[in-house]
């Protein structure tokens, strides 16, 4: 006893925000008696570090797995594992959260820890949201909650609705029907919170509503939110939690229009956030400043901070170890599905064995073995059409990822392209318009200004088109048929194509992922109808039963020998394939030289 008391207060002496001396910690560490007690108290203390003592974390983690490989105290390991995940993740090494994280998963799902498991989907949930990968991380949430409610883990229940609450609002920012039940699903948080007297929670969720009404443009609501929240905050005597509570106050003031106000909160929520060496929140500030100083008309200022945002986030996000780190969920889903296929075939594999053991026993028993060897075979052939489904979940799972990750992609692109590149560009040729009125100029250097605008403001169309080839912003606001029909109105604006555009049938509401396969299927073979057919009319289709979702794409060009073609398709041909193989459907095309190209789609969406 009289070690656990001196452990803990020489963490105490350490300090939350205060570096730690790894190599005293160390020495700690070795002198500490590995039982239950000191292992719970070590995982409080690596809950309590702040993201920049993560070496600490690290020190501290790997002292708990290493001394729980004990079947007794595998619930510490699980533990153990799951908060340094979740320091990982606020460190924002992406890699080693999910690779933690996973641990805890695979420790909890086989002893039955239910609110570890619980609390891991839901740390999954929030590194999957933070980037961008919207509808993995609701996946996720949703297997939390479902746990946490059948084993009545209330807390953490109101906890991971919370998260997908605010998921959803990332998700459909201008539904007010999807704003409105998030408030819901939040005030419900809240009110159980209120009965657990849990303060923290309640200001986090506080947070989450004042966004929602600063989606509904109610900003009045989101600051009264965030002004009662005050005298919480302080309660906790945490000054971190002020980082996030300035942020928020800062964006609805830039919202409202009081761009002074929210300059105000920015540079109060900078200097905790610098203080803390709270860098995620601090990249978060300075993107706020460059749309406060853009909305002044301060370009420079707004440049000088969208540089700093840039500079901050790519040092801290690493694409490659993300994916790296999304490939590992991925394998981890893949080997439970290959554990179920090697568990079928050792079945198989034992009642073949004990069939021909029946078999040689006994002449007269030859009718009974005939009967169960048949009854044996009708069960193999249900059980390797169980296979066959597990490894079509499989390799749909593989394509899921691929196909995802290209739209991901290309959002990201398409975004960076726009605000980023775009606003510059459009800063630039603001400045020379005013340069312009400024200057005294010769006729022939006018003329040659006025041709450089005019290149100026070609280059901004051209990126415009660019990004919205890469997501097309109708798709997002409009749906599917206004996407389809402002895309192919572009093409026969910009061709002498002329392409007609049908829809048949009534729309039904159909998935957001469904929706892009559909536009990036039709958008391929629109392209490849302009690209190669030499066609002059090309007739689209699109209808809607109450099953199916049937595409008809037919031309009048010069057509192709199909079977030619069969062995030599390209990228964008496969990826067509791809994509109706991962929404169930069938592909069927008709074409002859000179008599045209006809496709027709089947998908059961």
């Amino acid at each position: 006893m009289k070690n656990i008391t001196t452990i803990l207060v020489l963490f105490l002496s350490f300090g939350i925000y205060s570096q730690i001396n790894i190599d005293s910690l160390q020495n700690v560490l070795d002198k500490t008696t590995p039982n239950k007690t000191n292992f719970e108290n070590y995982i409080k203390v690596i809950q309590n570090y702040q993201p920049d003592n993560i070496e600490a974390s690290q020190a501290i983690g790997s002292w708990l797995i290493k001394n729980t490989n004990s079947t007794i105290f595998l619930e510490n390991q699980a533990n153990a594992y799951l908060n340094l995940g979740i320091k990982y993740s606020d460190a924002d090494n992406v890699e080693l959260a999910i690779k933690n994280v996973i641990n805890a998963t695979r420790i909890a799902e086989k002893n039955n820890f239910y609110e570890i498991l619980s609390k891991s989907y839901n740390e999954l949930g929030n590194i999957y949201r933070y980037h961008k990968q919207l509808d993995k991380s609701i996946e996720f949430f949703k297997k939390s909650i479902a746990i946490s409610e059948s084993n009545h883990l209330y807390r953490y229940s109101a906890i991971t609705k919370y998260n997908l609450a605010g998921t959803y609002l990332s998700k459909g920012y201008n539904n007010t029907d999807t704003i409105k039940m998030s408030i819901k699903i939040i005030n419900e948080s809240i009110a159980l919170m209120k009965k657990l007297k849990d303060t923290a929670s309640i200001i986090t969720f506080s947070n989450g509503i004042s966004q929602a009404y600063t989606d509904l443009k109610d900003y009045d609501s989101g600051l009264k939110i965030l002004n009662d929240t005050e005298p919480l905050i302080k309660s906790t005597n945490d000054e971190s939690l002020f980082v996030t509570h300035y942020l928020r106050m800062g964006k609805i003031y830039n919202d409202k229009g009081d761009f002074k106000k929210a300059i105000q909160n920015y540079d109060k929520s900078l200097a905790l956030a610098l203080k803390y060496k709270m860098h995620r929140w601090e990249y978060n500030v300075y993107m706020g400043y460059a749309e406060t100083y853009e909305n002044l008309g301060n370009y420079k200022q707004a440049n000088k901070f969208n540089i700093l945002y840039s500079d901050l986030r790519d040092s801290l996000t690493d694409v490659e170890n993300f994916k790296a780190a999304s490939d590992m969920q991925n394998l981890y889903e893949t080997q439970k599905k290959e554990t179920e296929i090697i568990k079928l075939k050792t079945t198989n594999e034992k009642k073949a064995n004990l069939n021909k053991i029946l078999i040689g026993t006994s002449i007269g028993l030859l009718l009974i073995g005939f009967l169960g060897y048949r009854n044996f075979r009708n069960k193999r052939k249900i059980q390797n059409l169980k296979i066959t489904e597990l490894e079509k979940d499989k390799q749909l799972l593989a394509i899921d990822a691929m196909l995802k990750g290209q739209e991901e992609e290309r959002g990201r692109i398409a975004k960076d392209l726009h605000d980023g590149l775009g606003g510059l560009l459009s800063g630039t040729k603001l400045s020379f318009t005013n340069m312009r009125e400024n200057l005294i100029l010769t006729p022939e250097n006018a003329l040659q200004f006025e041709k450089s605008l005019n290149m100026l403001d070609t280059t901004i169309a051209d990126l415009r088109k660019v990004a919205h080839n890469l997501m097309p912003e109708a798709l997002v606001k409009f749906g599917l048929d206004e996407a389809l029909r402002d895309f192919c109105n572009s093409i026969q604006a910009a061709t002498t194509i002329k392409v007609d555009y049908q829809k048949l049938g009534v729309e039904r509401k159909i998935n957001t992922t469904t929706q892009t396969f559909i536009y990036r299927i039709i958008q391929e073979l629109i392209n490849n109808a302009v690209k190669h057919a030499q066609a002059k009319e090309i007739l689209v289709q699109l209808a809607f039963t109450d099953k199916k979702i049937i595409i008809t794409i037919e031309d009048n060009g010069k057509g192709y020998d199909a079977n030619r073609v069969k062995n030599k398709k390209g990228d964008g041909l496969n990826n067509i394939e791809y994509r109706v193989q991962y929404l169930n459907g069938t592909i069927d095309t008709i074409s002859s030289p000179n008599n045209g190209t006809a496709v027709n789609i089947e998908l059961n969406a």
